[in-house]
């Protein structure tokens, strides 16, 4: 039996290695083939480009921008000037400092070499809170960003945030039709003009009332003393899968809901009584896709009978095949954009007779 794998005894006979010894080297290879393989199970060429990319990464980005870059000569001679006064600089201070409090003494040496490298330390510093910086500046544009980072396309949670908007929507529309028995169809100025938005009247219901205490109902929304509250979004008239329309062009917050014109409107008062085609049957509200209108604006309303998705003015959504559709009971449901015409008429009269179209 080779000595490689027994120690001797005392008196030069072989002695078995103890079994702690092969226990320990069974685990160490039991380990490693567990690791092999569980690299291979997870994909070992795209985890090891992860820390190929870490380690290395930066390399390939030089050789791919190096070439595009060119030298300023002014901009290198004013860089090599103020880094070699900054050395020098930094030479006679430390030099300085070690002398202090000392001028019968010969203080210790401060070596060019010492020098170089504290101005290295110091400009390596700089250059990490540089990058620290950038990659700050550069998340925070990520996160704020009005296009999304990824295409995620249509996922059940968005669609579940819109319907749980405009539900919420429907629940203090129904709120506000409790306190005063008639639906919000806005306000009107004694000379016939309208002045604010059936979803102005609403922010009392969506606990928001300390922006809507700062609305003067007297005055216009669009005066200007009441410009900076209607440049406020409001993240519950805003569907969370449209992204960079936040704002009409004349810079107000938008909407990306609007009523039914038949229903809410500044021509008349409808009470839940005056809808006798049936409050399931009647469209209240819905979604838009284009020429978004200021949730302030009092005109924030359309015509569900232009059907969906076929008219700029009509309703709409970026879903695919239809929207959501808000009804006067407070349900909702997503309406197909190839529903029968004549059935979209019948969803959004409330007193034509109709019942609904059969819908």
């Amino acid at each position: 039996m080779s000595n490689t794998d027994n120690t001797l005894a005392p008196d030069g006979s072989p002695q078995p290695t103890p079994p702690g010894r092969h226990s320990s080297r069974g685990c160490l290879i039991a380990a490693a083939v567990v690791l092999v393989i569980g690299f291979a199970l997870l994909g070992g060429v795209y985890v090891a480009e992860v820390p190929f990319t870490l380690v290395l990464g930066w390399g390939f980005y030089l050789f791919r921008v190096l070439p595009e870059l060119s030298v300023s000569g002014e901009g290198t001679a004013t860089f090599v000037f103020t880094l070699a006064l900054f050395a020098a600089g930094v030479h006679v201070a430390a030099q300085w400092w070690l002398q202090r409090g000392r001028p019968d003494e010969e203080a210790p040496p401060w070596t060019p070499g010492q020098t170089a490298r504290l101005v290295c330390l110091v400009c390596l510093a700089f250059a990490a809170a540089i990058g620290i910086t950038g990659v700050v500046h550069q998340t925070g544009w990520l996160l704020n960003s009005p296009e999304p980072i990824l295409d995620r396309g249509e996922s059940p949670f968005e669609r579940s945030k819109v319907k749980n908007r405009m539900l919420q929507l429907g629940l203090a529309i129904h709120n506000y039709l409790d306190e005063y028995g008639h639906f919000p169809n806005g306000i009107v100025q004694p000379n016939g003009r309208p002045s604010h938005s059936w979803q102005t009247c609403i922010l009392p219901f969506m606990e928001m009332p300390q922006i809507y205490s700062r609305i003067d109902l007297d005055r216009d929304w669009r005066d200007p003393s009441q410009r900076d509250v209607f440049l406020m979004t409001i993240p519950n008239f805003l569907c969370p899968t449209i992204y960079g329309q936040n704002h009409t062009e004349e810079g107000y917050a938008a909407s990306h809901y609007a009523a039914n014109c038949q229903v809410i409107n500044v021509d008349r008062l409808f009470k839940l009584e005056d809808i006798t085609d049936g409050t399931s049957n009647t469209v209240l509200a819905g979604e838009v896709a284009t020429n978004f209108r200021a949730w302030g604006d009092p005109l924030n309303v359309r015509d569900p009978a232009l059907g969906i998705n076929q008219h700029a003015d009509g309703f709409g959504a970026q879903w695919e095949g239809g929207m959501h559709f808000l009804f006067a009971d407070g349900s909702m449901t997503f309406v197909s954009e190839n529903i029968d015409p004549a059935v979209l008429r019948a969803l959004s009269t409330p007193n034509a007779g109709d019942g609904g179209g059969g819908f």
